[in-house]
């Protein structure tokens, strides 16, 4: 786990560095960057509940490492792909959904 911890944490660096850089008094665009960050920490640490649903904790994987890159390509290319970018809340409505309907048929 460790060896992916250091890769990870020098992406996170590389992304806030480059966010910052970019910054040049648009606080605008760095609160949209940051906001989108947090948003996908906040989605990869959500698949620690989805591990009920195996095939929905895959699906949300997918999900993430296209947010991922779509972040990146946004931040790093300028492609404004938001809908990339929100695709795990799709998992996790589906992941609320299965959640309310086997409730509610019990």
């Amino acid at each position: 786990m460790i060896k992916l911890i250091v890769p990870l944490a020098l992406l996170l660096l590389a992304t806030l560095y480059k966010i910052w850089r970019d910054y040049e008094g648009d606080p605008k665009k760095a609160a949209l960057d940051i906001a989108l960050l947090l948003f996908l920490v906040g989605a990869t640490l959500f698949g620690r509940y989805l591990r009920i649903y195996m095939p929905l904790l895959l699906l949300h994987i997918v999900l993430l490492i296209v947010a991922w890159i779509g972040y990146y390509l946004y931040l790093f290319g300028g492609r404004r792909r938001l809908w990339v970018i929100f695709s795990p809340l799709l998992s996790i409505a589906l992941f609320f959904a299965l959640g309310y309907f086997e409730k509610v048929t019990q």
